[in-house]
């Protein structure tokens, strides 16, 4: 999702029930991996192969992603699969949703995840920018680093990519004992 002079910030009106995915991904706090793993239905390390906007019946934006799963880590995580969000540009009006991260192609993030929404299938990044990082060369292009993938500026702090997923996977196994 790219901006454009035209792009326009929408508020994005869906009601929000106890099992929706919004509600769930707005809810998890900035830094809380245990929180992120056990609020997320699908964690992956995934590589973005195609984006696609498309404007559903009720008029509402949505944007279908293609992603090659590099690492899974929780749920069903096929090896190529399709996962659409909330927003986008199409026809030259776009959603925005503040606090989404933004996820180009070609890009590597690792994701968390909600359970699918019952109305639209969306699977909403929990805590929206708080369940999505970048994959990217670390500053001295020996190695790779994690950082949060926001739609504006990305944080400053980066995590070594190693660590983090270790991280991650030994958090996925020690909630399911």
């Amino acid at each position: 999702m790219r901006k454009h002079p035209w792009f326009t910030a929408l508020a994005i009106l869906v009601p929000l029930g106890a099992g929706s995915a919004l509600s769930a991904a707005s809810s998890a706090p900035e830094d809380d991996l245990p929180g992120l793993v056990s609020k997320a239905d699908w964690i992956a390390e995934v590589e973005v192969l195609d984006a696609r906007a498309e404007r559903l019946p009720d008029g509402r934006i949505q944007t279908v992603f293609t992603f090659s799963s590099l690492t899974p880590m929780k749920g069903q995580v096929a090896s190529i699969q399709e996962i659409s969000l909330p927003g986008g540009e199409c026809a030259g009006q776009g959603l925005f949703l503040p606090g989404m991260p933004r996820l180009e192609v070609g890009d590597r993030h690792i994701l968390f995840l909600t359970q699918p929404s019952e109305q639209e299938h969306w699977r909403i990044p929990v805590g929206l920018g708080s369940g999505a990082f970048r994959v990217q060369a670390d500053s001295r292009g020996a190695g790779r680093t994690v950082v949060r993938a926001a739609l504006g500026e990305e944080e400053n702090r980066s995590r070594d990519y190693g660590k983090f997923l270790t991280r991650i996977v030994s958090e996925v196994q020690r909630q399911r004992r």
